[in-house]
């Protein structure tokens, strides 16, 4: 006997019970389509990533025990990580080809078991599915069984990625029927397919009835990192005593924002826009090659700087990596420095392999052998990882 597989059926049936009670039901869950997961047999789950819930949501309504793809970070925290192993998640180097965890989805696969990837990796910020690359089409060929793909209809506006808080509605999920993907299929075309069958529009999903919530501005001066109003890259504040209101410092606009994620003017020059609208807004403004001040990048390369930061080398035998010191952040057009008199650093940034967010808002660079975390005190991590990925994307062109 397999005590290993007999003691995490045991684990998935004390998780699906615990479930029943808690998560489930906070979450008020209605399913469509649960009858198109085969009961036996190999099968490969595909979802959108809309909320922190949809791993736990997808394992309780499956009705039979899934194997989940997660980042080997998850597995440093504890109590969550030793629990995440004896409920048969399969660890992911987050932003490396992970060849051994491509060949250990394989063999589960060959086993029987039921797969759930996430193929964007990251749930997305307002509801939009993701770019995702090839190698999610490729990977459904290989494994060559049924493909089941879920959608998360409303779980961008239960719990929004840049929400600090959830909503009080329910989260809608629909299984499609299975489909099978032929080896004559390019990976580009079984890829695009997969893309059709998961997107949702989240600007045409309504409210459903019986919902409310608390705090809903909390966590939009985080996504939010330049006003988009002015443009300002001071960002927005809340507005104390009001925890559904944000304002700007710079141009003084106020927004509401309500359970449909949209900003609605309240005082100032603001001007009513979806969430969505006004974070591609500010994107759209700083264009592919964002620059905190055009005059000094032009004379000296300076794209963006912080005069105080912290830096860590990332090792995997610690959970929290002291910082290697403190000084200035500098992203110059090829090159990262960090100015610390006890340990400087100068990164190419054709070197730089990716840029990540981990879980717990840590921002990580990630080379060949060495991972570094990030940490500009007094600004906004997410300004920062969109500079850095501008600017390594432009870095590697330009080497090529």
């Amino acid at each position: 006997m397999n005590w290993t597989r007999l003691i995490r059926q045991l684990f998935w049936g004390f998780g699906w019970l615990l479930l029943s009670f808690t998560i489930t039901p906070f979450s008020r869950l209605r399913t469509r389509g649960r009858g198109n997961i085969p009961r036996k047999g190999p099968v490969l789950i595909l979802a959108n990533h809309t909320t922190l819930f949809d791993p736990v949501l997808v394992y309780w309504s499956a009705l039979r025990r899934v194997h989940g793809v997660g980042s080997d970070h998850f597995f440093k925290v504890p109590i969550l990580g030793p629990l995440m192993t004896w409920f048969s998640v399969i660890p992911f180097s987050k932003g490396d080809k992970d060849r051994a965890a491509m060949a250990e989805i394989a063999k589960r696969s060959k086993e029987g078991a039921a797969i759930l990837i996430f193929p964007e990796g990251n749930r997305s910020w307002t509801g939009w599915f993701q770019p995702i690359k090839d190698s999610n089409g490729r990977l459904a060929k290989r494994l060559g069984c049924p493909v089941v793909c879920c959608r998360f209809d409303t779980g961008h506006l239960h719990w929004p990625r840049w929400a600090r808080y959830p909503r009080l509605l329910p989260v809608h999920i629909e299984y499609l029927p299975p489909r099978s993907y032929t080896q004559d299929m390019s990976d580009a075309e079984v890829t695009a397919d997969i893309v059709q069958q998961i997107t949702i529009d989240p600007l045409a999903v309504p409210v459903p009835r019986w919902s409310w919530g608390w705090r809903l501005a909390w966590g939009l001066e985080d996504l939010l990192w330049a006003c988009p109003q002015c443009f300002s890259p001071a960002g927005l504040e809340l507005v104390k005593g009001d925890g559904d209101s944000i304002t700007c410092p710079a141009c003084e606009a106020r927004w509401k924002v309500d359970l449909a994620c949209r900003m609605n003017a309240v005082s100032g020059p603001a001007t009513d826009m979806s969430v969505d609208a006004a974070w591609k807004g500010v994107l759209d403004h700083f264009g592919e090659l964002p620059v905190a001040d055009e005059a000094r990048f032009a004379e000296e390369g300076l794209a963006l700087s912080c005069e105080t930061a912290e830096v860590a080398r990332v090792e995997r035998s610690t959970k929290e990596p002291p910082p290697l010191g403190q000084g200035r952040l500098l992203l110059y057009g090829d090159r990262l420095v960090f100015d610390c008199p006890e340990a400087p650093i100068e990164i190419p940034l054709a070197s730089i392999r990716s840029a990540i967010m981990q879980l717990g808002d840590k921002l990580q660079l990630r080379l060949e052998g060495t991972t570094y975390q990030l940490t500009p005190m007094g600004q906004r991590k997410q300004m920062w990882l969109y500079f850095l990925r501008a600017h390594i994307t432009r870095a590697r062109k330009a080497e090529a």
